[in-house]
């Protein structure tokens, strides 16, 4: 995949491009899953901050960013305007079968959960491994 164009007024591409990366690609990776998730649940998976996982799910809808199709639906009360989201692969619909070697190595560590402690470990480990193979190219 090429690497995502990031722009904005505030955006330095030598401070912030690799942060922003990965930070698209941990919600990314998480969320092809098909599963439907508040941003809170998103943040507190990828430990990025709310208002980062709600613009980065902006951006995947985006045709530079994948163009994935991203859903967003109310959930409880429906004045609450609490809502949940869940990404799906552009043009195909929900289908699990289609996440990325990251997200199947996260599904794998968040069944190992009780050896590793919390999901954010796993997230923290599939990161560290991405680092340790970025490393070895």
């Amino acid at each position: 995949m090429s690497k995502p164009h990031f722009n904005g007024p505030d955006y330095d591409p030598e401070l912030d491009h690799d942060r922003l990366s990965n930070q698209i690609d941990r919600v990314r990776d998480l969320m092809l899953d098909g599963r439907w998730r508040t941003i809170r649940r998103i943040a507190a998976l990828t430990r990025d901050p709310e208002a980062s996982v709600s613009a980065q799910l902006r951006h995947l809808r985006k045709k530079r960013f994948g163009g994935y199709t991203v859903e967003k639906r109310r959930v409880n009360d429906p004045k609450s305007g609490l809502f949940e989201y869940r990404v799906l692969p552009p043009d195909k619909g929900c289908r699990p079968e289609s996440k990325t070697p990251r997200a199947e190595l996260i599904d794998m560590l968040v069944r190992a959960k009780p050896l590793l402690g919390d999901t954010g470990d796993c997230v923290q480990l599939v990161d560290d491994i991405n680092r340790a193979l970025r490393r070895e190219k």
